[in-house]
């Protein structure tokens, strides 16, 4: 008996008590399929509802996948896990988002993109459908920032609507169960390799290498070592433990001779800054060492984060599309 052949999309909706909108999107992408006149498949990621979702979703033709984690990512992930088709286009259930308009998607996905993204500024937000302050403050700033410390084309970084391969999402990898999914996606798509736990991996690498560079300093200030000596000394240390830290938790890369000379590198621009900032504050001043060292520190903490990336973080990217 042959199996029958995979379909070309696979539609993907996160659940929870969606009872009054589920259907309605998944007729839209149903209908969409037809329109197209292509094999397509509706699967429902429910994440334990108590209404009547799971029934409307069978008795429309979706297949619905039970994920008892609960949370926004753990729904996508386990219903795009179940995903079939070639192309994996995701949307909300709570009819947020247009299922009929997924053409522009498939057709952007077919031209060779891996990772296809909505935008709701570019004309796609109905009256009263975003509250004022989110779509005039809140999402632009917040997609400028992202946009800026992950290198990513993204205008809309906040937009639920995405196509992708299901090659692309294997190789994404995103693995947080709530909202935080949606933006590790993007940052994952990038080729950063960094989830969204980043961050507070960073603040401990950071906070381990600010400890480190301190002590260095102090002890090396209490044996009379020359200011200049002690910066190079620390430097040398902290590099080291930085490097090992960052590649290990922060970056997930392996040890390389190459990377590691790139790293290095890159925070030699922090040794004239921890000089002139140390002798501001310990000649200039007169603080004590183990408050000067700490001051110069923080302002090094931005400019390392940003330095390492650069080094560290991998360099290849999918193609990443803004519609």
């Amino acid at each position: 008996m042959m199996n029958p052949s995979p379909p070309l999309i696979s539609a993907i909706i996160p659940c929870l008590n969606e009872e009054l909108t589920l259907g309605i999107c998944i007729n839209k992408a149903m209908a969409s399929f037809t329109q197209r006149g292509v094999k397509g498949e509706v699967i429902v990621g429910d994440n334990g509802s108590t209404d009547k979702s799971v029934e409307i979703a069978e008795s429309l033709g979706a297949r619905v996948v039970h994920q008892p984690t609960r949370g926004y990512g753990a729904a996508l992930s386990a219903a795009a896990g179940a995903a079939r088709g070639k192309y994996i286009i995701m949307a909300d259930a709570d009819d947020s988002y247009d299922w009929s308009q997924l053409d522009c998607f498939i057709d952007t996905l077919e031209n060779g993109a891996d990772f296809v993204m909505g935008n709701r500024f570019a004309g796609g937000i109905e009256a009263g459908a975003m509250p004022p302050l989110h779509r005039y403050l809140g999402n632009p700033v917040m997609s400028g920032i992202a946009r800026w410390l992950y290198r990513s084309p993204i205008r809309d970084f906040h937009c639920g609507m995405r196509g992708f391969t299901r090659e692309a999402f294997q190789k994404i990898a995103a693995r947080s169960t709530g909202m935080e999914f949606a933006s590790e996606m993007i940052i994952n798509a990038q080729g950063c390799k960094m989830s969204m736990t980043t961050p507070f991996a960073y603040l401990l690498v950071s906070g381990c290498c600010f400890v480190g560079h301190n002590i260095t300093m102090i002890a090396l200030n209490a044996l009379h070592v020359p200011l200049w000596s002690s910066v190079l000394l620390s430097f040398g240390i902290v590099v080291m433990l930085g490097y090992i830290l960052h590649s290990l938790i922060t970056f997930e890369r392996s040890f390389s001779a190459s990377v590691f000379m790139r790293y290095a590198a890159s925070m030699s621009f922090n040794i004239p800054l921890t000089f002139a900032t140390t002798w501001f504050w310990y000649c200039w001043i007169g603080f004590s060492m183990s408050v000067a060292s700490p001051l110069a520190s923080i302002c090094m903490v931005l400019l390392n984060y940003l330095l390492s990336r650069w080094a560290i973080a991998p360099s290849g990217k999918k193609k990443v599309i803004d519609l």
